[in-house]
């Protein structure tokens, strides 16, 4: 994390750009590359880890070269870090706007803000 001159945390982003590799395995040869996989843990904190894609056959009947290898690699979505905690932090499903109940909303309000207006 990064302290702005502003006072605010922010997250540093990282650009990734990992290398395609070609891996035999089990008789079979393959495209493959290793990216940063940020996820939040619910205590706000944020775990890296490398996960592994494989992209496709390097040889044989429909193969792929390196540079289509490379393309798609270019088009895979790894997020990164700012957009992880976005997402960790959305909530999983926003309420239409008919879903709520105009009693319910006067609650809350009564609550939220009329009680808290008494009090101090």
């Amino acid at each position: 994390m990064v302290t702005l001159l502003t006072g605010v945390t922010a997250l540093k982003k990282r650009v990734q750009h990992p290398t395609v590799h070609e891996w035999k395995d089990r008789g079979r040869f393959y495209w493959f590359f290793r990216y940063r996989h940020d996820e939040v843990l619910p205590d706000g904190s944020i775990k890296t880890t490398r996960k592994f894609h494989t992209i496709g056959p390097s040889r044989g009947e429909g193969a792929m070269s390196r540079k289509e290898a490379n393309a798609v690699r270019d088009d895979f979505p790894a997020p990164t870090r700012p957009e992880a905690a976005v997402a960790a932090r959305a909530p999983e499903t926003a309420p239409a706007p008919g879903d709520i109940l105009f009693g319910k909303l006067a609650e809350l309000w009564g609550t939220d803000y009329v009680e808290k207006l008494a009090a101090g």
